[in-house]
């Protein structure tokens, strides 16, 4: 079992997308560990990853560009 304790990092810097924004709240509310639970239980895989980044390919954040001078 991957432990979710160690995998906190993944979340850390600003969003790409919405994937990333639901990732963060999902580790901030400790749901993965649920998440977890659910996977070991289940013996099924949960496409956590593959999810994200569809949703951050479907609902990308712009950045914001610099001023222009």
């Amino acid at each position: 079992m991957k432990s979710w304790r160690t995998d906190r990092k993944s979340t850390e810097g600003p969003s790409r997308g919405l994937g990333d924004t639901i990732a963060k709240i999902t580790r901030a509310t400790y749901l993965d560990a649920l998440v977890e639970v659910y996977t070991e239980v289940l013996g099924r895989p949960c496409h956590c990853e593959e999810r994200r980044e569809l949703l951050n390919r479907l609902v990308p954040y712009r950045r914001k560009k610099p001023p222009a001078r």
